[in-house]
Order: structure tokens, then sequence, then C-alpha cells
């Protein structure tokens, strides 16, 4: 289990056991729906499949992003995305909350579509 880093050596130290190797993301969420009176929870997993860094790799990274002390020390949309060779299951689940498991978890509970209002974005 990973911890979110509090040093660049922490974050150096995971990435160096991540290198090479297969980790997994869990995002764990529970709904509850005031108007029907019922609970639901779940979770969803993401498999990461990390490429071997060298540790010149390592070390440019933890240099360089920001955001090093979020997660377990890498940022998957940032500069880490070119250690990632592989990852099965729901991409989203590694930025939170899944919008289209929420949306089936939203339809058990009795939910549709139109029963939201989304956004409508400048064309």
């Amino acid at each position: 289990m990973y911890e979110k880093p509090k040093t660049k050596k922490e974050a150096y130290i995971n990435l160096k056991e991540l290198s090479n190797n297969k980790h997994s993301a869990y995002t764990g969420i529970t709904i509850i729906d005031l108007y029907k009176e019922k609970t639901i929870s779940f979770s969803s997993r993401v498999d990461i499949y990390f490429k071997k860094l060298s540790d010149e790799e390592i070390e440019w990274y933890v240099n360089n992003e920001e955001k090093i002390f979020k997660c377990c020390g890498y940022v998957p949309l940032g500069k880490a995305s070119i250690f990632i060779d592989k990852i099965d299951g729901d991409y989203n689940t590694l930025l939170g909350i899944s919008p289209s498991i929420m949306f089936e978890k939203l339809k058990e509970l009795g939910y549709s579509i139109t029963d939201f209002d989304f956004e409508k974005g400048s064309d």
C-alpha cells in the first residue's frame, strides 16, 4: 500500500518500487439517496502497469513534477503518463469517481438520464 509521499525521497522510493510492476488503484463510493431512503456502496479498481524506469528517469520526474505529493507519488495525467505501459479497467478510477460507473449505480437506484441537468458546453 502506497501513501502520499511526504518528501521527494519517499516519492523516489515509491516510483522505484512501481518500476516494471503492476499496481492497483481503488476508489470507494457510498451514495445515500435521501429521497428514496436507499444507500449503495461500491468500489472500482484499475490496474496500472509501469515500464521499467531508470534511476535517471525517476530522479528527473521527482524533480520536475510539482504534484508528486498527491496519490502515491505520481500523477497519471501528468508527466508520469510516459511511464505507464498499460491500464486495465476504467481509467477514470485513477482520477477519483468514474462518471460511467456512477451513472450505472444511479440507474440501479431508479434514476434515468432525464433526471439530471447537465451543463451545456459552449459551442
